[in-house]
């Protein structure tokens, strides 16, 4: 019998490598902004966040190249309509946010005051610090890591629902090894 058919195993690592560095960040954050301001542990959490941060946007790249490159696997006859519409763009909504948020807070810091420091190596900046640069950056990454917080969210219940109903859809991001018979 034939294996359920799923993406590539090269998407399937990436996709489970940005969705390890999404939840590192997304929890990092919450943490780092509730730290006192100007300590030795901002400075630590802040630093670490934009070298995680720069490193799944790579990733992202990459995995965005890749798609482009492999067609999806089908989605199974059993679901209506209105879900593979709601699938389909829901996929792209993550993409953009996927770009969005990282690249919005590479470039906030390139106008803050602090830079970007890659794992203790410092980054050139754009430009001179420049206030109304990083506020309206800030802005764009704060309030879009919020939304794609809900959109990953979810993501995740729309995976759990198709895991209940049993219907093979999320065996389709395992690696081809570990996808059961069709």
């Amino acid at each position: 019998m034939k294996k359920i058919q799923g993406y590539t195993n090269s998407i399937v690592i990436l996709h489970w490598l940005i969705a390890i560095g999404v939840f590192i960040l997304m929890g990092m954050g919450w943490y780092m902004v509730g730290l006192e301001k100007g300590t030795p542990a901002v400075t630590h959490y802040y630093n670490l966040h934009k070298s995680i941060g720069l490193i799944t946007l790579a990733l992202v790249a990459l995995l965005i190249s890749f798609r482009l490159r492999n067609q999806p696997p089908g989605l199974p006859d059993c679901l209506p309509a209105w879900e593979i519409r709601a699938a389909k763009a829901g996929h792209y909504i993550i993409y953009i946010f996927l770009i969005v948020v990282p690249l919005s807070g590479y470039i906030e810091s390139n106008f803050a005051k602090w830079g970007i420091h890659f794992f203790g190596y410092h980054l050139p900046s754009w430009g001179p610090e420049n206030k109304n640069l990083y506020t309206i950056f800030n802005w764009i990454h704060v309030y879009s890591s919020n939304i794609f917080a809900g959109l990953v969210t979810l993501h995740f219940l729309a995976a759990l629902k198709h895991m209940i109903k049993r219907n093979k859809i999320v065996y389709r991001m395992l690696p081809s090894s570990s996808r059961p018979e069709a």
